[in-house]
């Protein structure tokens, strides 16, 4: 199944689920208001969405395609990804008049961890294969901040290009 962010103020913000075997759209699940990003767990089992307008996320069952409760997460968040054992969600707060941060979820109570503080406007985060860090991508700091994902603190800032946005990591 392939999943939709439908951002649209006129007819509902959904995510539509695509049967990828048939090319056929399913029917739209309704989750917060301004749907950013999706991303699955790594077990198959949920996908998150960032919900830009009302500062939350929402799981969904893969399996049943039903949303569950939204979670709190900080302002504006726009980016997820989530560990290898599929046990956290980290959920990047744009936050376009603070400093930035990143939401670290228990998927299995879903439950908002304490908001962890990165640079200015960040735009993207990944985990690596290890599951014991995370790094964010910094636009307006010209950076990327590394994540101990075990006592959820964050490091020092590591200088990069101008306006780094995206982040990828070899396996």
């Amino acid at each position: 199944t392939a999943y939709v962010a439908n951002y649209d103020q006129e007819t509902g913000d959904t995510v539509t689920p695509i049967d990828t075997v048939t090319n056929t759209a399913g029917p739209a699940i309704t989750v917060g208001t301004g749907p950013r990003a999706i991303v699955i767990s790594p077990n198959g089992q949920t996908a998150y969405v960032a919900n830009l307008g009302t500062d939350t996320v929402t799981p969904i069952d893969t399996a049943t395609n039903a949303a569950g409760p939204a979670i709190t997460v900080g302002t504006e968040p726009i980016a997820i990804a989530f560990t290898p054992d599929s046990a956290t969600a980290y959920v990047v707060n744009f936050s376009p008049s603070t400093v930035g941060s990143v939401t670290p979820v228990d998927v299995a109570t879903g439950t908002a961890g304490t908001p962890i503080n990165v640079g200015y406007f960040p735009r993207s985060v990944v985990v690596a294969p290890s599951g014991r860090v995370a790094f964010v991508a910094n636009g307006a700091n010209a950076s990327v901040t590394p994540i101990n994902t075990v006592t959820n603190k964050a490091g020092a800032p590591i200088k990069v290009g101008g306006g780094p946005v995206f982040l990828a990591l070899r396996p």
